[in-house]
C-alpha cells in the first residue's frame, strides 16, 4: 500500500478523533465556564425541548450560608459569603417536560468556611434534583436540589449533614442565571460524622442561598468582583464608610473627606468657617457682617482704584499749578 495513502487515512482519522473529543468536551465536565442559558434558551416548553444531556459550568458561583450553634436555629447565626465553582450534571428530558439534574461538583469557601457538595468532591451521597415546566406558564421550571454537604467550619471542625438541604430556584433557561434558596424555617442539624444514625450535632444549617452568576444587582456583594464603589446596591452606599474614596470630596461626602470638625453643618464653627460661609455653625451675621474672602477682594479693588485715583488727581492739579505760575 501506499505510504502516502496510509499517512492521509491515519491523519484524517485523527483530525476526526480530535473533532470528536472537541465536541464532546462542551458536554463533560471541567469544560469552560458556561454562559446563562447557552445550553437551553428561554422560550416557550424550553425544557421539553432540552434534549441534550450535559454539564452547565459555573465557574465563580456566589453563596450565603448561616451556621447555627446548638441547641436549634433560634439564636444569631454566623453569617459567612463563599465563593468558588460548581458542575451540574443534566439529562436529557426525553421530550418530557422534566430534566434530571445533579450536582456532580461545587466547592466554595470564604470567611472561614468552606463547603463541598457532589461525589466528584469525596462525599458518598449524591446531591440530585429535577427541573420541571410549570403548568400555568411553559416558559419557566421550577427546580430543586436535595443537597448533602460537607463543610469545615472555623472554630467548629468538619460536619455533615443526615437530612437533605433543599434549595429551590424557578429558573427559564440552562445554564440558569438564578438564585437558589433554601426554604425559611428549616433548620438542618450538622454531625461530626457523615454516618447515618452516628455522630453528635456540632452545629445547624438554617439559611443558605446560592447564585450561579454574580452580578452587580442581584443583592449579593461578591467580595472577589464588587465593592461599595463598584456596586453600591449590593455592597452598600460608600459615602458614610470613612474612607475618602470613590470619587468622593468633601462637598459630596464631608463625613467621609471632611475630618472631624471641618465641614459645614458639624456643628462647630471652625475651619475657618464664619457667619457668611457657615451660618449653620456659626449663627447669622448681624449688621455688622464679617466679609467673606470675595467680600474682602472687592473692597480691596475698590480701595485701591480709589487711591490710584487720588494720587493721580493731585499730580495733575500739580502740574496745572506750575503751568500757571
Amino acid at each position: 500500500m501506499n505510504n502516502s495513502r496510509v499517512f492521509s487515512v491515519r491523519t484524517w482519522t485523527a483530525i476526526v478523533a480530535a473533532a470528536a473529543i472537541l465536541t464532546l468536551m462542551g458536554a463533560a465536565p471541567g469544560a469552560l465556564a458556561d454562559i446563562p442559558c447557552e445550553h437551553c434558551a428561554r422560550g416557550a416548553n424550553w425544557i421539553n425541548s432540552c434534549t441534550l444531556a450535559g454539564y452547565d459550568e459555573f465557574s465563580n458561583s456566589g453563596a450565603e450560608v448561616g451556621i447555627y450553634l446548638p441547641p436549634d436555629c433560634s439564636g444569631e447565626p454566623a453569617n459567612f459569603v463563599l465563593s468558588g465553582p460548581a458542575t451540574i450534571r443534566r439529562d436529557s428530558s426525553g421530550g418530557s417536560n422534566t430534566i434530571a439534574t445533579e450536582i456532580v461538583s461545587m466547592n466554595l469557601t470564604g470567611g472561614g468556611l468552606t463547603l463541598l457538595v457532589g461525589t466528584a468532591e469525596g462525599l458518598t451521597r449524591a446531591s440530585r434534583g429535577t427541573i420541571t415546566e410549570q403548568a400555568e406558564d411553559n416558559k419557566w421550571g421550577d427546580s430543586f436540589f436535595d443537597v448533602y454537604l460537607e463543610a469545615v467550619v472555623l472554630d467548629i471542625g468538619t460536619v455533615w449533614n443526615h437530612d437533605a438541604f433543599e434549595v429551590t430556584a424557578v429558573i427559564d433557561c440552562v445554564p440558569p442565571d438564578a438564585v437558589y434558596i433554601h426554604p425559611q424555617g428549616q433548620c438542618v442539624p450538622l454531625y461530626d460524622d457523615p454516618d447515618d444514625d452516628e455522630g453528635d450535632i456540632l452545629a445547624y444549617l438554617g439559611d443558605a442561598n446560592h447564585i450561579t452568576f454574580p452580578g452587580c444587582g442581584d443583592g449579593w456583594c461578591d467580595s472577589d468582583e464588587e465593592d461599595t464603589c463598584t456596586c453600591p446596591s449590593d455592597c452598600g452606599p460608600h459615602c458614610g464608610d470613612g474612607t475618602c474614596n470613590c470619587g468622593e470630596i468633601v462637598s459630596s461626602c464631608p463625613q467621609d473627606c471632611g475630618g472631624p470638625g471641618c465641614y459645614c453643618g458639624d456643628g462647630s464653627c471652625n475651619c475657618g468657617e464664619n457667619c457668611s460661609s457657615c451660618p449653620s455653625d456659626c449663627g447669622h451675621c448681624p449688621n455688622g457682617a464679617i466679609p467673606t474672602v470675595s467680600e474682602w477682594g472687592l473692597i480691596v479693588l475698590t480701595l485701591l482704584g480709589m487711591t490710584i485715583g487720588t494720587v493721580m488727581f493731585a499730580r495733575r492739579r500739580g502740574n496745572r499749578g506750575a503751568t500757571t505760575t
